[in-house]
């Protein structure tokens, strides 16, 4: 089965929170979950005027084309931003990253393959190639939960440990994964090798 996004077939659009949710039976898709404090309130507030201002201008429901500006628009300013390591960034902790990795792996092989991910000390990217049948929003939820609860038993508190929201985009071709997996690869570049963890799945790296 094509694992790519396949422009003849229909896609559900949840378009009920900030960011719209795509989903295609089948298709690799990449994901960003972020820390709760992974920004600070006023680039917060930034995102969410561009956001105010987009909505102003292109009115929901959305087709194809103006959700995907939408996430090139938004995606690209919060990666930048993300990399800029604020907030409490406990993911440097390998303690914490390890709940995040056996929370992959246990649904890993359930619900999809696991094609890629790095987990930076404040947010986290992962390709998941979702099996059919496979709900992306219902799976992605029970991993944050999941290791929401597992970190603050760890830190003994129950705040928030990731943001609401979590971007996630349906891989076009082999191309585009190809460059995914390469930004996956090269986002740690800059950090010791103790304050990350990569995996990348050779099966899929061409």
């Amino acid at each position: 089965m094509n694992p790519f996004l396949d422009r003849t077939m229909p896609v559900e659009i949840n378009n009920d929170g900030n960011l719209p949710h795509w989903h295609q039976d089948g298709k690799i898709q990449f994901i960003t979950f972020r820390l709760a404090d992974s920004l600070p309130q006023s680039k917060i507030c930034e995102l969410r005027l561009m956001i105010t201002k987009f909505n102003k201008e292109h009115p929901k429901p959305w087709d194809k084309a103006t959700a995907i500006r939408y996430q090139n628009m938004l995606g690209h300013a919060e990666e930048k931003l993300l990399d800029n390591g604020y907030g409490s960034c406990i993911l440097q902790y390998a303690e914490f990253r390890q709940i995040i990795i056996s929370s992959l792996r246990y649904y890993s092989q359930q619900f999809y393959d696991m094609v890629a991910f790095v987990i930076m000390p404040n947010h986290l990217h992962a390709l998941l190639r979702f099996y059919t049948g496979t709900k992306t929003e219902k799976i992605l939820h029970s991993i944050k939960s999941y290791t929401a609860h597992k970190i603050n038993m760890k830190l003994h508190h129950t705040g928030s440990i990731w943001m609401k929201e979590y971007f996630d985009r349906i891989v076009r071709s082999e191309e585009n994964l190809q460059k995914y997996i390469e930004y996956i690869e090269n986002n740690p570049k800059h950090l010791p090798p103790e304050k990350f963890d990569l995996y990348i799945n050779p099966a899929y790296k061409r």
